[in-house]
């Protein structure tokens, strides 16, 4: 799945290297951007249109990454209290085991485990 991924990112970035080649007189030329609010003009000075593209590209990631801040923080928020929430329902799974512990008949030796290997028990009367 790597590999498919660079290979369309690369095929992604050959054509925008290709549309700007084939239009490099149009992405060249120089233009002036002036803005009239109420009778003032604001002008800038002349720029490429590539560089108008870029900066403009860049002016509207960084308002997007504005708009996303604050859902970025309302998930920090909600992670933190579902981390809280694991931490309450570990304590009570922890507390729950060890109340079933508690209650479980203590397990008494049986008489096997009680019964001494007949061959030990030889052993130890002959020593005798």
């Amino acid at each position: 799945m790597k590999k498919v991924k660079v290979i369309l990112w690369l095929l992604i970035i050959a054509a925008l290297g290709l549309i700007v080649y084939q239009n490099r007189e149009f992405f060249l030329t120089k233009q002036q951007l002036s803005l009239d609010i109420f009778g003032k003009i604001y002008a800038a000075p002349e720029l490429p249109v590539a560089l108008i593209f870029i900066g403009l590209f860049f002016v509207g990631w960084f308002i997007a990454y504005l708009f996303g801040l604050g859902d970025r923080f309302a998930d920090a928020k909600t992670i933190k209290k579902l981390q809280q929430t694991i931490y309450a329902q570990q304590n009570a799974i922890d507390a729950v085991k060890k109340e079933i512990e508690a209650l479980k008949p203590q397990s008494k030796p049986t008489a096997k485990e009680n019964a001494v290997p007949a061959e030990s028990q030889a052993a130890d009367e002959t020593q005798s």
